[in-house]
């Protein structure tokens, strides 16, 4: 999409997202000018709005089926995101918007020279005035050390539409000097203004990068002949638009350059080291793996590169002959513990006597062992994700980057929540959840004689965005089933015990883990069922453009007792009035809430009422 914007094969206007987006610009009444068309799109838009945008085309790109895979500030006053269809990563575009035009944290141009005057060129998209379009092209050109030789025709064309315009912009960046003195221009520098604010906010941003990399680590994991490598090629093309660069290690960082290409094709046939001098190699992989981290992973990472992993430590335990290795295991084990973990790590996984016809160095029956080893070594963590392997290159490529663009999404979505409602969270949770720690065992003990086992009920809800996670609850009803093994009704299945701990919410203490792990948030729209979510309107899925929460501006309220239409408009009143102040005036309702017991379920009902979409509206 990049090439093809380049080349103007499509136009603008031929781009879904882009129409869109720039759409709802309009809609909103922001002031927006497109300054140039290349690899990605520029644009400016005033600096009051500058933060709404990164979210604003989020929103827009999940309304299309796509994400926001990538969005990293790159100047105090600038933002670059990178729009991608998940399922054909072919189809991207990226957007660098930007308010005043700034370099290393000093401003040069401001918003009003870049979009005074903007008018709608022939396809409705709004461009800047000539004297505008002079100064932005001049100043970038110079700025970014490129030849003005290509650019100087156009600068020509633009100051001739509008001499005083230019003369006038050109001031303002250069100070005195001849706007027209087209041979001086090669020796121009731009008046840098240094602004508090501006450094200030310079500060704020290194430091976000710094906390933040907008760059990904994965491992691969999988016997030879599983396709590992065809799907590091592969993922170079696929995931390019995404980050700005691509480094491939093989098992480890390699930080004294001691791994050389291979000779031998058949690694397993080589007699191992002893006990001894194997462990002495696996703590020399060790140490190898933490001086890399910090010399070779971490830069890529922070430039919002991606770092590949053909196989890394996890292999140990899988394979060690691969290695010349024996009786390390347990030592292996217990190291990758204290390793830094790959934010993904894929095994691709076949039939045993598939990969001994692609690659027949293994007997079939050491294969099955290693395909059993390595579906145990992915259930570990939920970082791990079993790929079929059998598939073809394509494929397996296309299913291994949807995971990453959508899990790279999930992080960009996560980091558009407020870094003081996060902290907000924990300052309260945290405390609250060690205060409470002897009540919840208590509880626990209880759940576990009345109810049985397990304690805790876990079930998936939808999270920021409609994405799943699993919610955390104490039990309140038991397992009975009818001569028939079917679950009976809640009604019947719901304890004394159960109701009292639902009617006084001691059943959601669980979930401050869930605030804990990012997943919630203490005050937000209550998580309902993943079942529910095909059934909403647009107005009523705005509910998930923030955290879930524990408690919610719908349950203080009238909480379970008002109608389901009732409960989504408070929610949507939530979403567009949230602030840390309404946050701590919900948990104090919330508590006399509970105290009082108000509310706990729809009149006639035992549990809440099942919302069935638009039959639920003419209900109310």
């Amino acid at each position: 999409m990049k090439r093809d914007l380049q080349r103007g094969k499509p136009t603008l206007s031929d781009v879904p997202i882009v129409v869109a987006f720039f759409a709802e610009l309009d809609r909103r009444g922001i002031a927006w000018a497109i300054l140039g068309i290349g690899s990605d799109i520029d644009f400016a838009v005033p600096d009051a709005v500058l933060r709404e945008i990164p979210p604003l085309l989020a929103r827009v790109a999940r309304s299309l089926g796509w994400v926001v895979a990538q969005t990293w500030q790159h100047e105090v006053r600038s933002f670059y995101s990178v729009a991608i269809n998940p399922e054909n990563p072919a189809e991207h575009v990226a957007f660098d918007v930007c308010s005043h035009y700034t370099r290393s944290g000093r401003l040069l141009i401001r918003d009003t020279a870049l979009l005074d005057g903007r008018t709608r060129d022939a396809s409705g998209f709004f461009v800047p005035s000539p004297a505008s379009e002079f100064i932005c092209l001049l100043t970038k050109t110079l700025v970014k050390n490129r030849p003005l030789a290509d650019v100087l025709p156009r600068l020509r064309t633009l100051r001739e539409s509008d001499p005083n315009g230019a003369a006038r912009r050109f001031r303002e960046v250069f100070g005195d000097g001849d706007c027209g003195d087209f041979e001086k221009w090669e020796t121009l520098r731009p008046r840098a203004r240094f602004e508090f604010g501006m450094f200030a906010g310079e500060v704020c941003r290194l430091a976000r990068r710094a906390l933040r990399p907008s760059g990904l680590h994965i491992a691969l994991l999988g016997p030879d002949g599983a396709g590992k490598s065809a799907l590091i090629e592969n993922l170079r093309a696929t995931l390019g638009p995404c980050f700005s660069q691509q480094r491939v290690f093989k098992f480890r960082p390699d930080v004294f350059g001691r791994i050389k290409v291979a000779t031998n094709p058949a690694p397993h046939d080589r007699a191992p080291r002893s006990v001894a001098v194997s462990w002495a190699k696996i703590l020399y992989y060790f140490a190898d793996w933490w001086l890399g981290w910090f010399a070779r992973i971490v830069p890529v990472t922070h430039r919002g590169g991606l770092v590949v992993f053909d196989r890394n430590f996890d292999d140990l335990l899988v394979d060690q002959r691969r290695y010349l290795v024996q009786g390390v295991a347990r030592l292996a084990g217990v190291l990758r513990r204290l390793m830094p973990r790959a934010d993904a790590t894929f095994v691709l996984e076949a039939n045993p006597d598939v990969i001994h016809a692609r690659k027949p160095e293994l007997p079939v029956e050491m294969l099955g062992r290693q395909r059993t080893a390595y579906r145990e070594l992915a259930q570990t963590s939920g970082r791990f994700r079993i790929v079929n392997a059998e598939a073809s290159a394509e494929e397996v490529a296309q299913s291994v980057s949807r995971d990453i663009l959508l899990l790279i999404a999930a992080r960009e979505e996560h980091r558009e929540i407020p870094w003081s409602k996060r902290a907000f969270d924990i300052a309260i949770s945290l405390p609250l959840a060690l205060l409470l720690l002897p009540l919840i065992a208590v509880i626990a003990l209880l759940v576990a004689l009345m109810h049985g086992r397990p304690v805790v009920f876990r079930q998936q809800r939808p999270g920021l965005h409609g994405r799943p996670f699993t919610i955390y609850k104490f039990r309140t009803m038991t397992t009975a089933r009818d001569e028939d093994g079917k679950l009976l009704p809640d009604a019947q299945r719901l304890t004394r015990f159960g109701k009292w701990l639902r009617s006084t919410s001691l059943d959601e203490l669980p979930e401050l883990l869930n605030v804990l792990r990012g997943e919630m948030s203490l005050v937000g729209p209550r998580p309902l069922l993943m079942d529910y979510l095909p059934l909403y309107s647009a107005e009523q899925m705005r509910r998930h453009d923030v955290l879930p929460g524990i408690t919610g501006w719908a349950q203080v309220n009238g909480r379970n007792a008002a109608s389901w239409p009732q409960k989504f408009r408070l929610d949507a009143w939530y979403v567009d009035h949230q602030s840390r102040w309404l946050d701590f005036k919900i948990l104090v309702r919330t508590f006399w809430t509970v105290l009082r017991r108000e509310g706990v379920n729809q009149p006639g009902f035992t549990t809440s009422k099942r919302f069935r979409g638009e039959q639920c509206e003419a209900d109310a």
